[in-house]
């Protein structure tokens, strides 16, 4: 999804700029619109998934396990989210 493409029935763009994901089993996820320092404090991290995770997990105020614990499917709906702020 590209930035002025219409966002899927599952992620919600909030007045303020984030993003609502609902996942499979109807839980909402918020997740903040990144900045640079959020990217700087994952960079470290030299294996892409686990990056992305970490990114996520700040973004979304989830730990890495709690991300790596979504499904398939739940965790394609958020990287989707993370990729229409970029």
């Amino acid at each position: 999804m590209k930035k002025n493409e219409k966002a899927p029935e599952y992620i919600t763009d909030l007045p303020n700029g984030d993003k609502e994901i609902t996942i499979s089993n109807g839980i909402k996820i918020k997740m903040r619109e990144p900045k640079v320092k959020d990217g700087m404090m994952v960079s470290h991290e030299s294996d892409e998934l686990k990056r992305e995770i970490a990114l996520i997990g700040n973004l979304c105020v989830m730990t890495s396990d709690d991300v790596a614990d979504l499904t398939l499917k739940d965790f394609s709906k958020v990287q989707e989210a993370l990729k229409s702020f970029l």
